[in-house]
This record gives C-alpha cells, structure tokens and sequence, in this order.
C-alpha cells in the first residue's frame, strides 16, 4: 500500500509503518496494552489513507489571500499552504526551515533570526530587496508600504501559525504594492486550531531553549485563543545568541448574521549578531568558523499589531494599527553606525462580494496612514579603511529624517463560470501612494556640523524637504480548467510592482541629491 507523505504521522514514520504492515500476531507481542492499542490506531489509519477510494475525501487545500477563501485548485496561480500540522512537526528554529518547503523558494539564514528571501527570484539584498516580497498576517500587511525590513519575517509568529500561504509569481490583483516576486500570509492563532490548553518544552545544542503556551475558552458564540513563545538560543559561534518573544492573541463574537474578529500580535527580539569569518576556507577551521569578529554587533527590534475585521454577508471591513521599531549596529559598514528606526501605522480595508448567474465579483478599496522615522548616528571616528574611505565617513548624526505617506488603493475582481469546469478571471488594483519626507538635520553631503568632507564631499547625503508621488496598475488575468476533482490546470498573466522604499529615496550617497526613481 502506499501511503500519502503528507499524512504521514511525524517523527519514526518508519517504525510506525512496520507497525502498521504487522500480522496480527506480531501485535500481540507487544506487552504493554496501551501500546498495543496505539500500534492498532496507527495500523487503521495508514490503512485508511492508503485506500485509493478515499483519495477525493481529503480536505481541500484552501487560500485566503486572495481576500475571500477559495479552494487552490480555483486560484489561478501557483500556491503552497502549509497547515498547522507540518508546522507543528516541523518545529523550525528559522524561518527558513519552514518557508523552503514551498517549491521556489530559496530563504537565506543569516545570523540568529536575520535572512534574505528568494522566491521565483534572485536572492535580494539591499534597499529595496524587502520590497519586493509581501508579507501578510491574516490577510493584512504586517508593515506599511514603504518600510519594509529585509528580515521582517521575524516580526511574525511563523512557529505557532495556524498556515501558512506562499503565492508566486506577481500580484494577485488584489492585492497591490510589493507584491512582485511572491507573496507570504501567515495565518494567525484560530481558537478551533489550537487545544484547550497545551504546553510544549524544547532543549537543545548551544543552549537552545524553547516554550511554548497555547489554549482557547469560549462557547458557540464568543470564543478566544492565545499562542505564546519564548526562544533562548546561545548560538554557536561566539556572542551570537538571541532571545525572541512572540505572542497572538483571537477573539471571536458572532453577532446577529454577522461576525467579529479581533486579533493581536507582539514580536521582541533581543539578538547579539555575528559577523562574517573571511578568509580561504575559513569554514573548515574548527576554530574560526566558531569565532565573532564583531562580537559588538547587536539587533533589538519590538513590534505589534491589532486588527478587527467584521463580515456581514457580502461586506467585509478590518481596520487595523501598526507599530514596530528597531536598534542595530551596522557592524558590516565602515565606521559602524547605529541606526534606529520605527513605523507607526493603520489604515482600513473594505471589500464587497455578490454574484449573478454565472458571474461573481469582488470589489474594495484600502486606504493606509503611516508614519515612519529614521536616524543614523556614527559614536567614533572611522577607522578600518583608507585614509580616503575614512574621511568622507564623519562621526557624529548622519541621516535624521521621518516620512508621512499615504495609500489609497481601490480593487475590483471579476470570476466567469464559462462552462461547468472552465473559469476566467479579472482583476485590477490601482495604487496611489504618496510620501511628505521631512528632514530633521542639515541638508546635503557634510558633517552633521556643516563642515564639508575632502574628496569630493562626505558619504551621506540628505536632500532637502520633499513630497513624492506614485501611482501604479496591478492587473491580472487568469483561466482553470477543473480537470478533475483534485486536478486543475491554468494560465495566468499579472504584473506586480512596487514604490520605492523610504530609505531609497531618502537616504543617500555621495552627489545623490535627489532619488530619481519610479
């Protein structure tokens, strides 16, 4: 018989196969009858889920998004959901451990909790390289546009997550700004996925440590879950450990034919970051390869996140509030500057569904306020490089700026039914983002005194008070063909697109004095 390897049962699969293959007879040796009636259920349900007759009675695979849940094999586009159990069997310590089982995507570890993302693309670094993904939590995005973080992934409970969805490939239609190369939604603690109360321990190598806490109460009309974790890693390379708390909270009220959500999310992380060993084969040194040359190093970053979404038929509304905020030493440039930044943020979401023979449609509007801030500060005088690499790097404040932007962002989808089997799709999303850039120090190239650099003036740049505008069009066009019941095939068209980020337009080097970017 063959079994599905999705179901298989985590952790000694192998024995609990042999188990499960045993004669009658075999079983009986077990001498312990709890054991014994443990090894039955095991043998029972392999044996039902190796029934060929059974294959169509799986739960289908299901996307939310796209704003409303619809099965995976409707979507027309590429998209992974990994649930509940294989995150819990998983047990990733990064999250790269679990994000790299979705087909196309290649995530980086970086140190401690840090890493860059691939998915159906190169791996991105710089600037702009957050921007290119978007990374939601329960259909909302977890920062605003514009301030992404290349490890923002570190800002959401990945461990504990109900599922969690990767969608390739440009934007869904609906979905808008940085949704270029994929998009990753992480669905949140739900009080039917979670025990009445459960309490895991973990020990590990390089004083590894985890707990976690989870319960729900409630009854059929009010119910509430929590999903709580700490994580204390040593790390094994010198001064290179992290602590990381992480915590979601659910609230669920039916009203009269309506029904309310609240959910709340916080993220802490306190991590000692480590540099890069250079050097030809540094790897192999057993020594080295354990070694910190920045042993200074440090990343704090703290966020939080409330929404309340109400659904009243065919309406749907969430507002939501963000706040998040990091302090880390940039230890990989020159001079190593603090910087510290912050994104205060909320903004409302609508959407309105219906349906006439054949066609059913979507349509809503976002609209986003934030406000974000950023200053870059250098302690000491810049040494390591040079002579020239170190004049043009002056100590003192070097970037002091905050950015109010605005989004409005309208959406409409459409879905054909053009024959029992075969559906057609359209969608549009128009975004209109604009940011008001105020700088908090003096403008240009010079020491934060004024005081010009040799060599053809000081590093960082500042430009002058700004207002910057950016609209853009995310259409995409799509077809199914439901071949069966658990096969499907498609094709699809979509562009995606992104603003610039904050920092790309607003912090800037040497003769930059204004980022000419669309």
């Amino acid at each position: 018989p063959r079994v599905l390897p999705a179901r298989r049962p985590p952790g000694g699969a192998v024995r609990e196969d042999r188990a499960a293959r045993a004669e009658p007879a075999a079983l009986s040796r077990v001498p312990d009858l709890a054991a014994r009636d443990r090894a039955l259920r095991r043998g029972v349900a392999l044996a039902l889920l190796a029934s060929p007759g059974l294959a169509s009675a799986l739960e289908p695979v299901v996307v939310t998004a796209t704003r409303v849940p619809v099965e995976a094999l409707d979507y027309a586009g590429s998209a992974t959901r990994l649930d509940a159990e294989e995150i819990a069997s998983l047990g990733a310590a990064h999250s790269s451990e679990l994000l790299n089982r979705a087909p196309g995507s290649f995530l980086q570890r970086g140190s401690g909790q840090e890493v860059l993302v691939a998915i159906r693309s190169p791996v991105l670094t710089g600037a702009g390289a957050c921007g290119a993904f978007l990374v939601l939590e329960d259909g909302v995005p977890i920062r605003p546009v514009g301030f992404c973080n290349v490890n923002q992934l570190f800002e959401v409970n990945l461990e504990q997550a109900t599922a969690v969805e990767v969608l390739r490939g440009p934007g869904i239609g609906v979905l808008g700004a940085n949704a270029v190369h994929g998009v990753v939604n992480v669905l949140s603690v739900a009080p039917d996925a979670v025990p009445p109360l459960g309490v895991s321990l973990e020990t590990g190598s390089d004083a590894w440590r985890r707990a976690a806490l989870s319960g729900r109460v409630g009854d059929e009309r009010t119910r509430a879950a929590l999903a709580a974790l700490y994580t204390h890693d040593g790390g094994f390379r010198a001064d290179s450990g992290f602590d990381e708390w992480k915590a979601n909270a659910t609230l669920e009220h039916a009203l009269d034919g309506a029904n309310l959500r609240v959910q709340a999310a916080f993220t802490d992380l306190d991590q000692e970051t480590a540099g890069f060993v250079v050097g030809r084969d540094a790897y192999r040194d057993p020594v080295q390869r354990r070694s910190n040359p920045n042993p200074e190093a440090f990343r704090d970053a703290q966020s939080a996140r409330l929404q309340a979404r109400y659904d009243a038929g065919d309406l749907h509304a969430t507002a939501y509030a963000r706040s998040s905020e990091m302090e880390f030493l940039q230890h990989f440039l020159l001079g190593q500057p603090l910087e510290r930044n912050s994104q205060d943020s909320g903004g409302l979401m609508f959407a309105w569904q219906g349906a006439r023979d054949a066609l059913r449609w979507r349509a809503g509007v976002d609209l986003e306020a934030a406000r974000g801030a950023l200053l870059q500060d250098q302690a000491g005088p810049t040494t390591g490089g040079s002579p020239a690499a170190n004049a043009i790097r002056p100590q003192g404040l070097q970037y002091d700026y905050t950015v109010d932007s605005r989004v409005v962002a309208p959406w409409a989808l459409v879905e054909w039914s053009v024959a029992p089997d075969w559906t057609a799709t359209a969608a549009l999303r128009a975004d209109w983002v604009r940011y008001d850039y105020d700088n908090r120090m003096i403008a240009g190239n010079t020491a934060a005194n004024g005081t010009p650099c040799p060599f053809g003036g000081c590093l960082y740049s500042r430009p002058e008070d700004r207002r910057d505008e950016f609209a853009d069009l995310a259409p995409r066009l799509g077809v199914s063909w439901r071949v069966a019941d658990s096969h499907a095939a498609y094709a699809s068209a979509a562009r995606g697109f992104r603003p610039p980020e904050a920092t790309e337009l607003y912090r800037l080097q040497r003769q930059q004095r204004v980022a000419d970017l669309d």
